[in-house]
């Protein structure tokens, strides 16, 4: 199982909700979230650091952004100079509107970044696929 299908899997059973909950820091996040997934956290890869790593796969995490372009200089980092092959970014919000998702989807379009948005209002969506 992949990154995305694992972040999937954990929103759908709720224990991403949970997770959040109990975190007290994006670090903290990172580290409960790659104990579900199989994954290493907050791991250096060639000079950057990846908040989750899983095979050829690297995720940044965002917990509580307040822009739609936050995580994207790591994730571009990671993608380019480190040379991960599929890079993700995964926004924790408390809430989004369509001008954060459109952006959003405005970013991933142009940098070939795949984005995963989770609301505790409306849920998990996909970005970029």
């Amino acid at each position: 199982m992949g990154l995305l299908d694992g972040i999937s899997s954990l929103a759908s059973s709720g224990k991403l909700k949970e997770t959040v909950k109990k975190s007290r820091s994006e670090r903290e996040l990172c580290k409960l979230l790659a104990s579900f997934l199989r994954a290493e956290a907050n791991t250096v890869v060639n000079g950057v650091e990846a908040n989750l790593l899983l095979d050829f796969e690297a995720c940044e995490v965002k917990l509580h952004p307040t822009r739609f372009y936050s995580g994207f200089d790591q994730a571009l980092a990671l993608k380019h100079v480190a040379g991960v092959k599929e890079v993700y970014v995964l926004h924790i919000a408390k809430a989004v509107n369509e001008k954060y998702m459109e952006g959003l989807r405005r970013l991933c379009g142009v940098t070939g970044v795949k984005a995963v948005v989770y609301s505790e209002v409306s849920g998990l969506h996909a970005v970029g696929e």
